[in-house]
């Protein structure tokens, strides 16, 4: 069959149209979010989320499921299906000349057919809506969900024009809060793996399902979850332009909405490249792979872009680009620049960044920075000309650093400590809203003011189906309930103690007042305007004050503050050359090490990998599987996958004990790398 533009290449064309054809070889463009997306929707329920739906849509006796992923037999059966005068039709398939859309839910009732598009995203009737009412126009966060269903409304409307179409989005409804006892154990997620009949080791496709007990009645469920927002008139807008997507492609843009599909579906049958504009937005490109981590045969699809548009060279490639500056640019300041060539941070001047407020100042003779901690402008000024001039001098704020370390010599010991979470979909227990915070892993560790350093404790839950948020804090609290100081990095754990505060608070647990009284004596909450007497400390606002390393390229993350600092401090290399030893690391592991070139490694690329990978499985009709699977529990997506699995899956006990210790491993080397550069910030 020719190459059809399904609803999600569509909507990946909306982003950028030029992705079109890097989707169209994943072998040479990989794509960093296919990995991404998947992992998100496991954590977050968006699997659930979809099976819960069927259930709501479930008030006919004829109901059909299209389940093939032929779109031939998938035409066929849904043209059966539509002879009922009354049916219901999970997956439809229709297809108008080159353009393809599987609907999530079709409602057909006489001359009326009905379109859902099932998202596990939250909505509230208290929020803004969809159409922002100062401008008028759609709510970014709103648009690709928006432009999706129109798009399948269209192609409908096409292929059945005798019809009366209408058209919703079914969103987990934020304001409701759940009626049922254990909602979510009614939902685990099953793998599917289908093999080729001839040839048993071709793996066809894999598929992600849910699968729920026998007998299941709509009356056991929460179908008040659910809410369908009719989104008709907003469709009518987007077909007569009146709200429109900016393609960053001059003829596509002027086009009707009719020639714009045309347009696509024609390029994606030709393998024509749609040329698009270079905005500050293609920072975040999924086609994107720096050049250290590109495979033989693999190209950065961003990169190729960026060559041709600003007529550059391979060798060039390392080079920092505007994307990197920490903070970005605002306004008109990308495109200014860019008109003057000045495509990389080595060509940016102080005169570049400063503000209007800060140019005034500039000409009154005024110092523009602060010798206590950098300012924003500083920060880039300092990156720009690190830049420039290949410098790889740490630069550090003296002062306010050695004030904010003498604040705590009578202090020690200090405590280090980090979160993981999940936020499903569907609430664990009577009362909940969806999408409420759940906290079911905690990492802790101790300096000594000597240098001793302490893996002092851990806790994950292991009870599956379980609501671990109030143990949790029982547990926390046991740890570092002495006074003595707390770090965390970013803001975080703050966030995540304040949710679990509230659930206390409309939680019929024993000693909630004590658990709030200790969460508010370590937290800050700006809206209450409080703070704790023993507010958390936050590491990563120490690093934007007082820090600036050239190696971690203007981010402040922890996942490139370490490498930075790994790669800089003597101090770390000396002590971590040596065995470190913990409970999860009992036969010692070396965290400064250096690789074939004399480069220092990553610590998190020196976690141990899974012997049974995490596997990339979708049903969508664009996903491209991922045969090797997650390998590495070393960042936040794959350690909520791993738990989303352990969680809900029948999953035996080598893999479970396995994922358990990879994700004790990800967690310990969280809070031990928040000491490193906490022992590095007094190094220097």
């Amino acid at each position: 069959m020719t190459k059809l533009l399904s609803k999600s290449k569509y909507k990946l064309a909306t982003s950028c149209p030029t992705k079109l054809y890097y989707a169209t070889f994943p072998k040479i463009y990989p794509n960093s979010n296919s990995d991404n997306d998947f992992l998100q929707a496991l954590a977050e329920g968006g699997y659930q989320i979809g099976k819960l739906a069927t259930f709501k849509f479930s008030f006919f006796d004829k109901i059909y499921s299209i389940e093939t992923l032929d779109t031939k037999e998938a035409l066929k059966l849904t043209n059966e299906a539509l002879k009922h005068e009354k049916v219901i039709i999970y997956e439809a398939a229709f297809v108008f000349e080159n353009l393809l859309v599987r609907v999530d839910v079709l409602v057909k009732k006489g001359n009326q057919i009905t379109l859902y598009e099932v998202k596990a995203k939250s909505y509230s009737e208290d929020d803004a809506g969809f159409i922002n009412k100062s401008k008028g126009n759609i709510n970014p966060k709103w648009e690709p969900y928006l432009f999706d269903i129109a798009y399948q409304k269209w192609v409908v409307s096409k292929v059945l024009p005798e019809y009366n179409l209408s058209a919703y989005l079914t969103l987990v409804n934020k304001d409701h809060k759940s009626s049922k006892e254990s909602l979510n154990k009614l939902f685990k997620i099953k793998r599917d793996i289908i093999k080729d009949v001839e040839n048993p080791d071709n793996i066809i496709s894999r598929r992600v399902f849910i699968e729920t007990p026998e007998n299941l009645k709509t009356e056991d469920l929460d179908l008040d979850l659910l809410i369908n927002v009719n989104v008709d008139d907003i469709i009518q807008d987007i077909w007569n332009k009146k709200h429109t997507i900016d393609f960053k492609n001059n003829q596509l843009n002027m086009h009707s909405y009719e020639k714009q599909l045309k347009f696509l579906s024609e390029a994606l049958i030709t393998g024509e490249k749609i040329e698009a504009t270079i905005t500050s937005k293609c920072k975040s490109c999924e086609f994107y792979k720096s050049p250290s981590d590109l495979k033989e045969n693999e190209k950065s699809g961003r990169w190729e872009c960026i060559k041709k548009a600003w007529n550059l060279k391979d060798e060039q490639q390392s080079e920092q680009l505007l994307f990197n500056l920490y903070n970005g640019f605002r306004g008109e300041t990308f495109f200014e620049l860019l008109s003057q060539k000045k495509y990389f941070l080595k060509d940016v001047s102080e005169d570049d960044l400063l503000n209007k407020n800060e140019q005034k100042q500039k000409e009154k003779g005024e110092e523009l920075h602060d010798v206590f901690s950098f300012t924003n402008t500083e920060r880039r000024v300092t990156q720009c000309l690190a830049e420039k001039n290949k410098d790889k001098t740490v630069y550090v704020k003296k002062l306010g650093l050695k004030e904010a370390l003498n604040d705590l010599e009578s202090k020690y010991p200090l405590h280090f400590i980090d979160f993981e979470t999940i936020a499903s979909a569907i609430p664990h227990h009577k009362g909940l809203r969806p999408y409420q915070t759940i906290a079911f892993q905690y990492s802790h560790h101790i300096l000594h003011k000597d240098g001793r350093v302490e893996h002092k404790g851990e806790w994950i839950n292991l009870s599956k189906g379980t609501f671990p948020s109030f143990d949790f804090v029982r547990n926390l609290k046991n740890e570092v309930n002495d006074g003595h100081p707390i770090f965390r990095y970013s803001n975080h754990e703050n966030t995540v103690l304040n949710d679990i505060a509230d659930q206390l608070e409309n939680s019929a647990e024993r000693d909630k007042n004590e658990l709030i009284a200790f969460i508010k004596s370590i937290t800050n909450n700006k809206e209450e305007k409080h703070k704790g007497s023993n507010s958390m400390i936050d590491l990563c606002d120490w690093i934007k004050k007082y820090y600036y390393n050239p190696l971690t390229k203007g981010s402040n993350s922890i996942k490139k503050v370490l490498p930075a600092v790994i790669a800089t401090s003597h101090l770390i290399k000396e002590k971590y050359s040596k065995p470190y030893y913990s409970n999860n690391f009992k036969e010692g592991i070396i965290w400064y090490q250096l690789d074939e070139n004399k480069n220092p490694i990553d610590p998190y690329k020196l976690l141990p990998p899974l012997k049974t990978s995490l596997q990339i499985d979708s049903d969508n009709d664009d996903f491209e599987d991922n045969e090797d699977g997650i390998k590495n529990i070393n960042s936040g997506g794959p350690a909520m996958a791993a738990y989303a699995e352990m969680q809900f899956d029948d999953m035996d006990d080598s893999t479970f004990n396995e994922y358990k210790n990879a994700l004790l491993r990800y967690c310990e080397l969280d809070t031990l790398a928040m000491v490193m550069i906490f022992e590095h910030l007094r190094e220097v």
